[in-house]
């Protein structure tokens, strides 16, 4: 919203004024429509509501990874069969429970970097 406002405060508005104000406010629009307003854990799974957006609900069987933040601006990321979701720290303050909750119930383990489903390994033998 600020480089909405910086961009589009001045008389004389140049197009890198034009440029700045118009993605800032691209920015804000996507943001407010995709803004988290809630993480509800159930016994069943996990659900996303966002302010304008279609729920996303996941199954605890379904959910096969969460990875942490890469740099200190990034999210969580939830991933699934059918796809995942970014969630970011300010979603979860005060809400931090909720990844534990989730690593737990979904029965992940962490290696390389990321909590993962154990995956099971076949044997498979070659006969010559």
């Amino acid at each position: 919203m600020a480089a909405a406002a910086w961009g589009g405060a001045g008389l004389g508005l140049g197009h890198a004024q034009i440029l700045l104000a118009g993605g800032g406010l691209l920015v804000t629009v996507s943001g407010l429509m995709a803004r988290v307003v809630s993480v509800e854990v159930a016994p069943a799974g996990l659900a996303i509501r966002y302010s304008r957006r279609r729920p996303f609900e996941l199954s605890w069987r379904d959910l096969r990874m969460v990875q942490p933040p890469r740099w200190p601006l990034g999210g969580w990321r939830l991933t699934g069969h059918e796809g995942g979701r970014t969630l970011m720290p300010s979603d979860l303050l005060g809400h931090e429970w909720v990844l534990a909750t989730v690593v737990d119930r979904a029965g992940l383990r962490f290696g390389e970097g990321a909590w993962k489903r154990e995956s099971r390994q076949i044997s498979v033998s070659r006969t010559a």
